[in-house]
C-alpha cells in the first residue's frame, strides 16, 4: 500500500468515525427528549402544587395529579409531546413502549435533611 493510499484511507477513517460520533449524539439525544419533557412538566405540577397546598409534598402520584383539576392548576402550561392529551399527566407515572417508569415520589423524603434545616 503506498503512502498516499494509507494517508487517504486515515483521513476516510477519522471523517467515518466523527460523522459515527455526531450520529449517535443526535439519536441519542433525540432518544432522550420525551424524558426532559416529562421531568419538566412534573416538576411544573409539582410547583404548582406546593404552591396551592402551602408547600406541602404531595404523598403520591394521585395526590399529585389533583393539582390539574385546579383553577391554577388548569392555567399550567405542560410541555410534552401529549401535553393537549387530558390524561397526559397521568402518562407520566405508567410504562410507555416497554420503558421503565421515569419519576417517581418519595413522599418520605425529608428536604430538610437535604438543604440543611431543621426538621
Amino acid at each position: 500500500m503506498s503512502l498516499r493510499r494509507k494517508i487517504t484511507f486515515g483521513i476516510v477513517l477519522t471523517i467515518f468515525g466523527i460523522a459515527t460520533y455526531i450520529v449517535y449524539g443526535v439519536i441519542y439525544t433525540w432518544r432522550h427528549i420525551p424524558e426532559a419533557y416529562a421531568a419538566w412538566d412534573t416538576g411544573q405540577m409539582l410547583i404548582k402544587y406546593m404552591q396551592v397546598h402551602q408547600n406541602r409534598w404531595p404523598s403520591s402520584w394521585e395526590d399529585l395529579i389533583t393539582v390539574m383539576n385546579t383553577e391554577s392548576g388548569s392555567q399550567t402550561t405542560l410541555y410534552g409531546s401529549r401535553a393537549g392529551d387530558t390524561n397526559y399527566a397521568l402518562s407520566l407515572r405508567e410504562r410507555e413502549r416497554g420503558q421503565p417508569i421515569i419519576l417517581g415520589i418519595d413522599s418520605c423524603l425529608s428536604i430538610g435533611l437535604y438543604v440543611g434545616r431543621p426538621e
